[in-house]
């Protein structure tokens, strides 16, 4: 991913990314970027990640908190649907 297309994913501002890569690239950075053509940075994963605000972080999270019940509760849903098709005789009384 590009530093432009960072920016452009999550709304952020050109001069805070490039300030927040001048302070860090010669520590948690190196390797982690590379220059494109001469004209654009090129970012690897942990970069864009070392790179993205803790809010969206957190939203991201809560993004993925929120499939993840979503998913539970689906297969809650079904696993319901199975039991309740058992005839009561086989099923055993809490």
């Amino acid at each position: 991913m590009t530093v432009k297309e960072l920016c452009s994913n999550y709304d952020l501002k050109f001069q805070t990314v490039y300030k927040k890569i001048t302070h860090h690239k010669d520590k948690e950075l190196a390797g982690h970027i590379t220059k494109v053509k001469g004209e654009s940075l090129e970012l690897d994963d942990f970069a864009v990640d070392f790179l993205l605000p803790t809010h969206v972080k957190v939203m991201q999270a809560i993004e993925e908190r929120k499939k993840h019940i979503d998913e539970l509760t689906e297969e809650n849903r079904l696993l319901t649907e199975k039991y309740e098709a058992i005839p009561k005789i086989f099923r055993k009384n809490p």
